[in-house]
């Protein structure tokens, strides 16, 4: 969906892990695949995700201040998902309501699918950050898979 006042991002990777290889990564690794240019300080280590009802996803700056980048909503590793609500980057000052959705399912035939979404509506012309949202949440999600195969990220 795409209007002036609304996006939605979907976008998915599938790993040869197991599920559980890409929850400790998803909520302990977190600095370690986040992408810098989705900081304020350049610096991934200084994300942090708190995995619970309330939690956020923050980021330590340099300055000693910080930044909520998400509040946490819901997280469960048995239904497979977090869930976090807010606006990311230039969104943190608009008017908006954003909901991401981390989806991860387990496959038949094995390994897991990583299913992301961010689905943002309100507060003005949106739709002209639709593309670079995307662009940086498809690196974040590329990230997270090659962290959860290799253990890196190859920067």
């Amino acid at each position: 969906m795409l209007s002036p006042q609304a996006f939605d991002v979907r976008l998915e990777a599938t790993v040869s892990k197991e599920s559980e290889d890409v929850w400790s990564a998803l909520l302990e690794d977190t600095g370690n695949w986040w992408h810098p240019s989705g900081t304020l300080s350049g610096e991934p280590e200084n994300v942090t995700l708190e995995a619970w009802a309330g939690g956020c996803i923050c980021e330590a700056l340099n300055d000693g201040g910080s930044v909520r980048k998400l509040e946490v909503v819901l997280v469960s590793r048995e239904a497979g998902i977090l869930q976090a609500v807010g606006g990311l980057g230039p969104l943190r000052s608009l008017p908006v309501a954003a909901v991401f959705t981390f989806t991860v399912k387990s496959l038949e035939a094995g390994g897991t699918l990583i299913e992301l979404s961010y689905k943002v509506a309100g507060g003005g012309q949106v739709e002209e950050l639709a593309e670079p949202v995307n662009t940086l949440l498809r690196e974040q999600i590329e990230r997270l898979a090659k962290w959860v195969e290799t253990g890196t990220v190859g920067d």
